[in-house]
């Protein structure tokens, strides 16, 4: 039970990616019903290789009903971190990504975390770029938590931020929508350059406008992305009195060349 729970939030994103759950709910422009392996066979029918999705902005990454979803669908799921990842005892670990042990766990579980560990502080540490691409060989899709923003809603990257594997396939920004309208101060992760980026003060509310400006510019989320395929998912619109602020994000998205949807990750 605890491990169902501790796998809840890790793909809030992948809304746009597999198919409907039903603790989800799903709105917006794009259709989600698409699985995103159906799409990414579309724009390359000769690719040959695991997908390789990378989060941010994301809450912790394995906690989510659609990674049960791929591993009961008999999907073979690394999940991993190019930053820093809460550690969780219970759940199938491959310390280092030792590919033995990565393969042993995949074949009984369906899933693993396959990452470094840190002793002093719990959490579950990056592989190197060369890891990443041996691991890839031996599961069908690849869970890559890229950066974080400590449970607040929003965030403008710092410029390490984000750590992109060069084998990542899609890249997925993941904003709460539970930031509008309130200050920068209270919303924000590393709230002073996000104050900076938007040319705002501390106190000022975040509008509409900002999170499509931080979810489209290449000093915002789209940082690194790119060839990459990318998407933007709107989290959290079941707090919004009107869906009519989700709507409009994602219409001013679309005319950016930005795919995206908003929705909710909901507990029964």
């Amino acid at each position: 039970k605890k491990m169902i729970k501790l796998l809840w939030a890790f793909m809030i994103m992948v809304a746009l990616a597999i198919p409907l759950h039903a603790e989800l709910t799903y709105e917006g422009a794009y259709n989600p019903n698409q699985n995103l392996q159906e799409y990414f066979d579309e724009a390359y029918p000769n690719y040959d290789k695991p997908i390789i999705y990378v989060f941010f902005n994301n809450d912790p990454c394995f906690q989510c009903p659609q990674t049960i979803e791929l591993i009961d669908k008999g999907k073979r799921v690394i999940i991993t971190t190019t930053t820093h990842m809460a550690g969780e005892s219970e759940l199938p670990f491959a310390r280092g990504g030792d590919a033995v042990r990565v393969k042993e766990l995949l074949d009984k579980e369906r899933y693993v975390i396959a990452a470094e560990y840190e002793e002093d502080t719990g959490k579950y540490a990056s592989l190197t770029d060369e890891k990443l691409e041996e691991l890839r060989e031996l599961c069908d899709v690849m869970l890559v938590e890229a950066d974080g923003a400590k449970h607040h809603p929003v965030k403008v990257p710092e410029k390490w931020e984000p750590v992109i594997p060069r084998c990542a396939d899609i890249v997925i920004s993941v904003i709460g929508l539970d930031c509008l309208g309130q200050p920068i101060s209270q919303s924000a992760y590393r709230m002073e350059r996000t104050s900076e980026f938007l040319r705002k003060s501390l106190e000022a509310p975040i509008t509409e406008e900002d999170i499509v400006k931080i979810a489209t510019s290449i000093c915002g989320l789209f940082k690194d992305v790119e060839e990459r395929v990318y998407r933007v998912y709107l989290n959290k619109s079941d707090i919004l009195r009107e869906k009519e602020p989700a709507e409009h994000i994602v219409e001013e998205l679309e005319r950016k060349n930005t795919v995206a949807a908003y929705g909710s990750l909901l507990e029964e």
